[in-house]
């Protein structure tokens, strides 16, 4: 059967004594989920978001790395719950990967920002709230000494928010500690492997992790 509707519905479906519940969405809200399946001593599959990392190395073929994470971070306007969250790049390549990250957007998108948003491929934020929250995110990032290195056009009256590149984008900025779930991409710059790894681990855990890397060795490190 299914069943139609908002976080309501959702809430009295939970009421029910089911045997297994799947959910995904937010980690916020698997949270409630889990909590409302136990009452009922329901097993439960949680798919929940996180804070998806690419990684970066100094070997990487940057178009190839550039070319796929701009294709699966605009899907559906970042809001998939694999969605690239942020780079960790190398930093003997990291400004060679922002002029890739930026021809591949134009390439698959458009020359200039309003052929961007003409763009058939390019979808449109679900709500005013998540809108309002990824618009908060670009504007705290700037205020905070980061830099728009591509992008930063946004719409509100069509919920439309451009592929954006947010370079030195300090520690303490709120994007450091939301899932995205938007076409914002932040980088974020490494010198050693170990440092980068380490980032990671001191952060919740992903649901996905992306691995660029000529080197086997880096890959195996890595995972």
């Amino acid at each position: 059967a299914v069943v139609e509707g908002d976080a309501e519905v959702a809430r009295n479906l939970l009421d029910l004594p089911f045997n297994h519940v799947f959910f995904t969405c937010s980690t916020a809200v698997g949270k409630l989920v889990m909590a409302a399946a136990a009452k009922h001593l329901a097993s439960v599959t949680l798919e929940l978001g996180g804070k998806s990392p690419v990684m970066v190395d100094e070997t990487a073929d940057l178009d190839r790395v550039a070319s796929r994470v701009v294709w699966l971070k605009c899907m559906n306007a970042g809001q998939i719950c694999i969605a690239p969250d942020y780079v960790l790049v190398h930093e003997s390549v990291h400004d060679a990967l922002v002029q890739k990250l930026a021809f591949w957007i134009k390439h698959f998108y458009g020359a200039t920002p309003a052929a961007r948003q003409q763009s058939r491929d390019l979808g449109r934020v679900i709500h005013d709230r998540q809108f309002a929250f990824l618009k908060g995110l670009l504007d705290d990032a700037v205020q905070q000494g980061g830099q728009v290195s591509f992008g930063g056009f946004w719409d509100a009256g069509a919920r439309y928010v451009e592929p954006t590149i947010l370079t030195n984008v300090p520690d303490g900025a709120a994007i450091w500690q939301h899932e995205i779930f938007g076409s914002l991409l932040p980088l974020r710059r490494y010198d050693n492997l170990d440092e980068a790894i380490g980032y990671i681990n001191q952060q919740p855990k992903p649901l996905a992790l992306y691995v660029f890397s000529r080197r086997e060795k880096n890959i195996q490190h890595i995972i």
